[in-house]
């Protein structure tokens, strides 16, 4: 893991919004400019907040900061579904574009080492594999079938994803 230095900017109209990553932190802004926003829904008067604030992000060796700012959110809701950051850098590419459902219930495989279902053994042997298989080469788009999707995929992990997806989205 890297740390970066991530310029955000305040682009909302109230002053609690947060502020959004737009670049790599290079001295390119004064960082005491100020913008008129109103206080919150219900007060509109107006006030000064800070423009820009610089933020230190965690991210793996392989992962550029500009390729982050360009998909934060998608990376904010991979890695809070339970993807570790310290993973392969396959396995997490090949569950950023996944549904929270289908990485929720990947990542549930992943996290285990022994299984007592040889069927649940195949199945995170047959994610693995097509994790690790270059995208270009992949024979599907999707590690399983429908059937297979339909064993992993139960109401209570639906309403689990729900549950993080709900959190992540009104998350700071």
């Amino acid at each position: 893991m890297k740390t970066h230095q991530i310029l955000c900017r305040h682009t909302g109209e109230y002053s609690h919004t947060t502020k959004d990553p737009v670049a790599v932190w290079d001295n390119q802004v004064d960082l005491n400019e100020q913008q008129d926003c109103i206080l919150n829904s219900g007060d509109w008067r107006h006030v000064s907040v800070a423009r820009w604030q610089v933020r230190e992000v965690e991210l793996p060796e392989w992962l550029s900061p500009k390729e982050w700012i360009a998909e934060q959110v998608a990376w904010k809701y991979t890695w809070g579904l339970g993807v570790d950051p310290e993973w392969d850098e396959a396995w997490q590419r090949g569950l950023l574009r996944m549904s929270s459902e289908h990485t929720l219930a990947c990542v549930s495989l992943l996290k285990v080492k022994n299984f007592r279902s040889e069927f649940r053994q195949s199945l995170r042997t047959q994610l693995e594999t097509w994790l690790t298989t270059p995208f270009d080469e992949r024979k599907h788009s999707d590690p399983f079938s429908p059937r297979q999707w339909d064993c992993l995929l139960t109401p209570r992990l639906h309403r689990e994803a729900k549950q993080i997806s709900t959190a992540l989205y009104r998350s700071r």
